[in-house]
């Protein structure tokens, strides 16, 4: 199918920034495939050489891209599966504490079977990151290669001056879910990780690594129990490093901000982990909802492709520089979106449906049609009179099998001299008998040798002659019928009916020489039972003779022998010749058989390709014009009556071009028996697409002015024969373009209420692609800031790529929706989280942590709260410390001073934790007969905690620690 609103080839792959685009888990699978499809529709069936695309995943299954008629697949230097490890390995040296890297954040409790590494991380994303920990050589090496092959096609010089070599910048796109396991729990090490390899090769400063990342809407027909919480682990994690908060907690610490991997690489973390990071949601800023990744992958492929593949993205990077929520370190957070809108004329689209039509009809009403009954009578008649050209009834077939020398048979016996008087006399009497039979058997058997020879080469003679092609201008069957098929006024069904009639024919002369050849073979018998009796005679005449005394004489009797020798050899003849004209007969049928076979097949297969193939392929090109929409591409044209006139218009010519060109093949419609049904349903499409290329001419922006009304030569380009097109939306341009932006509105569905209470506002990018800046309708049109033009060389195709920048994690409309999900499921002890930042012990151990911190708080002044944790304790001001169990010993000091540090701290010490849960069971028992009013307490405590919390510690973990300290106090006002 024909590719519509590509950017115009004339666009030059060097004008490309080098890019990679690594796609992570199932999503980037989807996204990476189809990507691969759009540069191949693009490019000439290749990825420019500037781009280089790597695919992570944990499922080795295949995933197939296509977009706009283009199927590919990802190629084995572009995939590299994480799944293929040996379990048992990782169990027993996880269990051996061989990986400290691993263990600092890996649950345990996670069950790890065969398929969890081999088949997905079935949402669980510490699996996710687990696999890339055990292949990371593999992934670095991957990405080196990759790194390598962009940067060195990404190098600049000073005209004349190769020692000035300099390597240019470099885009990294990291395609992911944040839902799922696998690209959930490795998009931010992948991020990291190549920043590093880029550092290491003195390229830090060049690289941008941006994330494409997409939320849970998107797979809203999928269970949430899962996915939600991922998703919200995943974020907290993404805004902690983006915010650059694990900078800020290294300094505190006096540590380097870095992430450690196995074999000892370590990476710094001091930075975003992203320059831009886009969160796409499958709800627009409009409302609009798009439901499951294949159904929001097109907008996403556009969006990502038009940055790497087009001059949009080149315009987009220059003001991508000047929004200030990206270049500001101290900014809360700063994500991005985007959404894509076009306006085409889908030139493709409607060539490949008006080229169906006229490929039906010139099958079913031109090639295929009919004959009229007073043709095929004619037909009949030109049947007859073939045959009778070629000398085929039964009398002159058989003329011509023995139209040669009949005396082989005819008067052999009696003119050879051997069995002459004056020769016989000569014999012995005594001999005669024997004599003379056995000359007639021997001269017999050569006779009948000689005839057969002769009847072989005559019928040789006659098949090859009724059946060859074209030679010094004599018509023989496969030439006539191939003249028939070829003739622009006959064609192939009345070749088919032209065999028909003589197979027919041949078929009742087969039936005549039968019945003749029956007649001939009862002869054949009499003459050879006489011969018999001839030759009985003879021998009794003979023995007769040869008696004293008698006067019988043999001679009348060997005449008679002789004679009915004669007379059977004349009906062998006739017999053999009637048997071989049935065999040239039965052969000739064959033959008009086999023809008419394969003519029969080529009307199937005509008939298969406008019945079927052609119908299904003008049904699937209607759906993609009738699936292009605000979201990729929306039609100018009104999909029912503007394709109607642009068919009406193009029709006859294009009809008589597609019959003269099918019937003006080097072989005629001949040359199409005997080839596959699909390739020749292919070629008669491909002749009826040639002949609509007028279309592929219309220019969008000629579109735009003729349904505007305008017609002035001087402010158009006047179309194809002053075609107009019907009226289904009378725009202004300046309305065209007003649409077309508001359809490009971005995929995140915010809370513009929090929005609005921001100190900095979200700051908006849109670029408009047009054909020629320098020469649009549009050119006019002034620009707001943030806003520009860009050419993309296509004459169909309008494009607004627009960004915003600068949103925060908790503006999701759905961010609530998320948190209560992250809420049940850490309530049931699920590990979401894949960082050790993160990992702060389970839900017994922060239960217990709350516990403590309660108690600490109530009797921090009382014997009571020794051994326990206390906030601020006597000169320990911001830090939380265990209070001295005994006078003398120094507090124990968790972290450093922030609720996460301590709670880190707190899990990663079973033996403090022992001593803690035995000082708060005893503070418990000698409670519980004060109940109530220790209930009283504790409640007191959960009102305040919140207050010696920041917004970022109350929001992450306050909540969740308040939640577990409310479900014990419950079990200890319902146990005794």
């Amino acid at each position: 199918m024909a590719d519509t609103g590509s950017i115009a080839e004339d666009t030059r792959q060097e004008e490309l920034i080098p890019t990679i685009i690594i796609g992570l888990g199932g999503t980037g699978k989807v996204a990476l495939a189809r990507l691969k499809a759009r540069f191949y529709q693009r490019f000439n069936g290749r990825l420019p050489a500037t781009v280089r695309l790597l695919c992570l995943d944990i499922d080795p299954k295949e995933e197939l891209g296509r977009v706009d008629g283009q199927m590919v697949k990802l190629g084995t230097e572009e995939f590299l599966d994480l799944g293929n490890v040996n379990v048992s390995d990782i169990k027993r040296e996880l269990a051996a504490n061989h990986f400290p890297e691993i263990d600092a954040w890996f649950d345990r409790k996670i069950a790890l079977a065969e398929s969890n590494l081999r088949k997905g991380a079935q949402q669980n994303r510490q699996l996710g990151r687990l696999a890339l920990f055990w292949r990371l050589e593999e992934v670095k090496q991957a990405l080196t290669n990759a790194i390598g092959h962009v940067t060195r096609l990404g190098l600049t010089a000073e005209a004349g001056r190769p020692d000035t070599a300099r390597p240019v910048e470099v885009n990294v796109f990291i395609i992911s879910s944040i839902c799922g396991g696998t690209g959930s729990g490795m998009l931010i090490d992948v991020a990291y990780v190549i920043k590093d390899l880029f550092e290491r090769r003195g390229m830090g400063d060049l690289v941008s690594v941006i994330g494409v990342l997409v939320s849970p809407l998107v797979f809203r027909t999928a269970n949430q129990d899962n996915i939600q919480p991922n998703a919200f682990a995943a974020l907290q994690e993404l805004d902690y490093f983006m915010t650059r908060r694990a900078e800020k907690t290294a300094k505190r610490l006096g540590e380097p901000a870095q992430i450690n991997y196995p074999s000892g690489y370590q990476v710094d973390c001091h930075e975003r982990p992203f320059k831009i990071c886009y969160l796409i949601d499958a709800v627009a800023s409009s409302g609009r909802a798009l439901e499951g990744i294949e159904n929001l992958a097109p907008m996403l492929i556009d969006g990502i492709f038009l940055q790497v593949g087009s001059r949009l993205g080149a315009s987009a990077a220059s003001l991508i520089n000047n929004v200030k929520s990206l270049n500001a370190p101290e900014r809360r957070t700063v994500y991005s979106s985007f959404g894509v809108a076009s306006l085409i004329f889908p030139a493709g689209q409607i060539i490949d449906i008006c080229a169906d039509r006229v490929a039906r009809e010139v099958l079913t009403e031109g090639l295929l049609r009919e004959p009229l009954e007073a043709v095929k009578q004619d037909l009949a008649i030109q049947v007859n009179r073939f045959l009778d050209d070629k000398e085929f009834d039964q009398m002159r077939l058989l003329q011509r099998l023995r139209q040669k020398d009949n005396k082989p048979l005819i008067g052999r016996l009696k003119e050879d001299d051997r069995l002459r008087d004056n020769r016989l006399r000569k014999v012995d009497k005594e001999q005669m008998f024997v004599h003379v039979t056995g000359r007639v058997e021997d001269l017999s058997s050569e006779a009948g040798a000689i005839t057969a020879r002769h009847l072989d080469l005559q019928q040789q003679t006659i098949i090859a002659d009724f059946l060859q092609l074209p030679k010094e201008g004599r018509k023989t069957l496969a030439g006539r019928v191939q003249e028939i098929t070829n003739d622009r006024q006959l064609g192939l069904p009345h070749a088919i009916i032209f065999l028909t009639r003589l197979r027919s024919r041949l078929e009742e002369i087969w039936e005549d020489l039968g019945r003749s050849s029956n007649t001939a073979q009862g002869d054949r018998t009499k003459t050879q039972q006489r011969r018999q009796v001839a030759q009985e005679a003879f021998e009794r005449d003979h023995k007769a003779a040869l008696k004293p005394l008698s006067f019988r004489n043999s001679e009348k009797a060997r005449e008679e022998y002789i004679g009915a020798a004669q007379t059977y050899l004349d009906r062998e003849l006739e017999y053999n010749s009637l048997a071989r004209a049935r065999q040239v007969v039965s052969t000739l049928m064959n033959s008009a058989a086999d023809l008419l076979e394969r003519l029969n097949l080529l009307r199937d297969n005509l008939t298969w390709a406008a019945d079927s193939y052609l119908q299904e392929h003008e049904n699937l090109a209607r759906r993609a014009l009738m699936g292009l929409d605000v979201v990729r591409r929306k039609p100018i044209i009104d999909p029912v009556k503007d394709l109607d006139g642009l068919y009406n218009h193009f029709h006859a010519d294009a009809r008589f071009r597609t019959l003269g060109d099918l019937q003006g093949m080097e072989r005629g419609l001949w040359g199409l028996v005997g080839q596959r049904r699909e390739a020749i349903a292919e070629l008669v499409f491909g002749l009826a697409q040639k002949a609509f290329e007028p279309i592929s001419q219309i220019r969008l922006e000629d579109v735009i002015l003729e349904k505007a009304g305008i017609t002035e030569p001087d402010k158009r380009r006047v179309l194809p024969r002053n075609l107009l097109l019907a009226e289904t939306e009378k725009y202004e341009p300046a309305r065209w373009l007003e649409t077309l932006r508001a359809n490009a509105d971005f995929f995140w569905n915010y809370n513009e209420a929090m929005e609005r209470g921001r100190d900095q506002n979200a700051e908006r990018i849109m670029i408009t692609g047009v054909r020629d800046t320098q020469n649009t309708i549009f050119a006019n049109i002034a620009t707001k800031q943030g806003e520009g033009l860009a050419s993309t060389d296509d004459p169909q195709l309008m494009t607004v790529l627009q960004m915003i920048h600068g949103f925060m994690f908790d503006s999701m409309s759905q961010y609530r929706t998320y948190q209560e999900s992250y809420k049940r499921s850490r309530r049931r002890g699920d590990a979401v989280y894949v960082f050790p930042e993160f990992n702060l012990g389970d839900n017994d151990t922060r239960r217990l942590f709350i516990r403590a911190h309660a108690y600490g708080t109530l009797f921090a002044k009382e014997a009571k709260g020794r051994g326990l944790i206390a906030w601020n304790w006597e000169g320990n001001e911001g830090q939380y410390v265990i209070i001295p169990a005994a006078d003398g010993d120094k507090p124990v000091i968790l972290g450093d001073g922030t609720l996460k540090e301590a709670l880190r701290h707190f899990a990663r010490q079973p033996a403090l934790q022992a001593k803690v849960l035995e000082r708060v069971e005893a503070v418990e028992r000698s409670m519980r007969p004060q109940k109530a009013e220790f209930v009283t307490q504790i409640e007191k405590f959960a009102k305040e905690f919140p207050g010696q919390l920041d917004a970022d510690e109350q929001q992450m973990w306050g909540e969740e620690l308040l939640t577990l300290l409310g479900a014990f106090t419950r079990d200890f006002v319902i146990k005794p």
